[in-house]
């Protein structure tokens, strides 16, 4: 539990450090580039580190159903926005929207 708390708090300022990247860089989506970039290169280290170096098989990639591929897009639109919005409004609002957002979605999942 002590380590997705962290995890929160990690993204609550991973925020505000792309989008500062951003400003610096003269674009958002450098900032929204970097992020994966590093956080590719980031998650190769722990994956080497914790000692899961195996590669996975290739019925990995096609087994599954194809909506599983959206995850990647659902996270570089995820950082993009926050991006874009988090200068705009602030860090307030877009944590609020954000958890408010995700609420909404969870409820109306599972009310169905």
């Amino acid at each position: 539990m002590l380590i997705v708390l962290a995890s929160g708090m990690i993204t609550a300022f991973q925020h505000g450090m792309n989008s500062r990247f951003s400003k610096l860089a003269g674009h958002g989506f450098h900032g929204g580039m970097l992020n994966f970039v590093v956080g590719f290169l980031a998650a190769a280290t722990f994956w080497l580190v914790l000692g899961k170096a195996q590669a996975p098989n290739r019925e990995v990639f096609t087994s599954g159903p194809w909506w599983m591929w959206l995850g990647g897009v659902g996270g570089a639109i995820y950082v993009c926005v926050a991006i874009f919005a988090l200068p705009r409004i602030g860090g307030a609002y877009y944590i609020s929207a954000l958890v408010i957002g995700q609420l909404e979605h969870f409820l109306r999942l599972r009310s169905e």
